[in-house]
């Protein structure tokens, strides 16, 4: 429910939707009060937009761009498949209506972090998060300005709140698909060896009818991850492309700008914290998708090896026949991967893939460092961070970095942690 209420108020799903006493998601059009909050949160999301637009002038600069950019296509993919997420979401928990049944009458324990680890989870964000932005606050204040900017700097700026929604949502429904299959498993292990028919727990028809049932919710399950891709498929894709352009211009900035030695030291850790914190963040985002999508393939594909381990000669017919029946159902399920939106794979692949990319990306930016287009990228960057920032050297930076050609190295250290 937290969860759910989070994503409406990110406006990743429409406001529109309510839980209903039965558990599911339900659209109600009819309701004004609901419209009225939809019209109205999407209207205060444009004013802040426009508002960062316009914070200095008519100029808009990159650190201003990506994060606008990175913001509305994570709340614009969103909201194209919002009916797929609503549709998996209903889907979980018309699966979990038919599974605990079998679970309490086989007295298996129900694979799922409780209340209080998610509590501390949720609880260590909010420390985190909160944190961030107080020491941000503390160690580079913003130059005062209207409340409205408050807001716009809460929405736009580090640590980036939809960057957390976004992950910790993906990974929560990744986990629950995760311990779904996990306790599919258990239940097979259920069964007795070598599926003998032992006349004091389990009869012949017994056998087969928990086959046919666990096969049954085995192919449910895998439907649900059809439609998870579906659903988080285009935010998948925004996520991982945005956090591959953030970590391509990150490290251009360390490796090409950032010197080996600075003439304040005090200032440079400083700078070295924040960057470290947000690249770790993003990274960490990354990895837990990759890893959860990981972890789920593994538990879905392990009932093959379970079905191979069985001496089918000997097994009765009707046996048999189940058997087989799920041998060609996960052949054919074999073929669906979680994938951003068709583009690539969510795998343990991908990290070599980012990496490569980062490597040749960087590569090729190196060569370019002083193309007038770069210069320019960098002066403006420059700007920026004199024109939002309060800093303890502002006084020097104002009068001591008029061109990138000079000194540009204090400022552009800021743009590190600004833009990730």
């Amino acid at each position: 429910m937290t969860l759910f209420l989070t994503l409406k108020d990110d406006s990743l799903i429409d406001i529109l939707y309510t839980v209903e006493p039965t558990g599911f998601l339900v659209l109600k059009i009819n309701s004004m009060f609901h419209i009225f909050l939809e019209i109205t949160r999407l209207f205060m999301l444009l004013i802040c937009s426009y508002k960062l637009i316009n914070q200095y002038g008519s100029k808009l600069f990159i650190l201003q761009a990506i994060p606008l950019i990175k913001f509305w296509t994570n709340i614009i993919a969103a909201r194209l498949s919002n009916n797929w997420i609503i549709e998996f979401i209903n889907g979980m928990i018309e699966f979990d209506k038919k599974l605990r049944p079998i679970l309490t009458s086989l007295q298996i324990q129900q694979r799922s972090l409780s209340k209080k680890h998610w509590v501390i989870f949720s609880i260590s964000i909010f420390v985190y998060h909160f944190g961030f932005i107080y020491l941000h606050n503390l160690i580079r204040p913003l130059k005062e300005t209207e409340y409205i900017f408050t807001i716009v700097n809460f929405v736009f700026s580090p640590p980036f709140i939809l960057d957390f929604v976004v992950s910790s949502s993906m990974c929560f429904f990744l986990h629950n698909l995760y311990v779904r299959f996990w306790m599919l498993n258990d239940l097979w292990k259920c069964l007795p060896v070598e599926l003998v028919v032992d006349h004091d727990q389990w009869t012949h028809i017994e056998i087969v009818f928990f086959m046919e049932k666990t096969r049954l919710l085995h192919s449910e399950l895998c439907e649900l991850l059809k439609k998870f891709t579906l659903g988080f498929g285009p935010l998948l894709l925004a996520f991982f492309t945005f956090s591959y352009i953030v970590l391509l211009i990150s490290i251009f900035f360390m490796i090409s700008i950032h010197p080996l030695s600075s003439e304040n030291f005090a200032e440079y850790i400083v700078d070295a914290i924040f960057n470290f914190l947000l690249n770790a963040q993003l990274t960490i985002f990354m990895m837990s998708i990759i890893v959860y999508v990981s972890l789920i393939d593994e538990q879905r594909t392990k009932i093959i090896s379970y079905l191979r381990s069985y001496r089918i000669s000997n097994l009765n017919m009707d046996v048999k026949k189940q058997i087989k029946m799920f041998m060609n159902q996960m052949s054919v399920s074999g073929l669906d991967q979680i994938t951003a939106f068709g583009f690539f794979n969510i795998n343990l692949n991908l990290v070599m893939s980012i990496l490569v990319l980062i490597i040749t990306g960087i590569t090729t930016i190196l060569q370019m460092k002083h193309h007038p287009i770069i210069l320019r990228w960098n002066n403006e960057t420059n700007s920026y961070i004199q024109q939002c920032l309060i800093t303890p050297f502002s006084t020097s930076l104002l009068r001591n970095q008029r061109s990138f050609s000079k000194r540009p190295v204090k400022t552009v250290d800021l743009t590190l942690y600004w833009i990730t």
